[in-house]
């Protein structure tokens, strides 16, 4: 019994790098103008941002130059419409499903937040590389595509558990029938008690009166 349990904490450890395995980065986007001061305060932001150890983790920038490139232009004119949004001016910034239009120094918190949401976030969606390899939909509904390793190691641990159980079961068994027959075993032998005979009754007197010879 000991040696099934050790290797079920066996089987954990093994799998534990698998299931615990760092998450992929974000991708932030910046849709740019060339020479446009907003866009190059944002992007000051971003590059001391990228010295931070906590946000460094969280992200991957991109950036896309909009008014001499026509392409990146309707790039950008697509995800706004992708995201049913209007705009109309540089930088825009998008983070997932969340966007800024427009940059100031007391935007820099909000944006933040919005990198922490999205790297937490489970369904984060990257709407700018959807778009961009033309297979974004607004309503997508996809299976999570669960690593052949997980799996395996699930119905590793549930074999072993299985094991395990029936192991207990049949210990229990065989504890059981012991018991039994230690019980029977301690059982007092019963003492057949001799009736005693039953008494007579005694004989009726006679109440005839006796006559006297005269």
């Amino acid at each position: 019994m000991k040696k099934l349990k050790y290797l079920l904490v066996a089987a954990i450890i093994l799998l534990f790098p698998f299931v615990a395995s760092a998450k992929d980065k974000v991708n932030v986007y910046i849709f740019r103008g060339e020479g446009c001061p907003h866009c190059e305060e944002a992007l000051e932001f971003f590059d001391e941002l990228s010295k931070d150890e906590e946000y460094s983790k969280m992200y991957n920038l991109k950036t896309y130059e909009v008014w001499y490139d026509e392409d990146n232009s309707a790039l950008m004119k697509d995800v706004a419409e992708a995201l049913e949004e209007e705009v109309s001016g540089v930088p825009y910034i998008v983070i997932g499903t969340k966007t800024f239009a427009g940059y100031a120094a007391s935007m820099s918190g909000q944006v933040k937040d919005a990198i922490k949401a999205a790297y937490e976030d489970d369904d984060y969606k990257d709407v700018v590389k959807e778009v961009e390899a033309g297979t974004y939909t607004k309503e997508k509904y996809e299976f999570p595509i669960v690593p052949v390793a997980i799996v395996a190691g699930v119905v590793i641990l549930a074999v072993i558990g299985m094991v395990i159980f029936t192991s207990e079961k049949e210990e229990d068994v065989v504890e059981t029938k012991k018991e039994v027959k230690e019980v029977k075993k301690e059982e007092p032998k019963k003492v057949e008690t001799k009736k005693a005979p039953a008494k007579k009754a005694p004989a009726k007197k006679s109440t005839a009166k006796k006559t006297s010879k005269k």
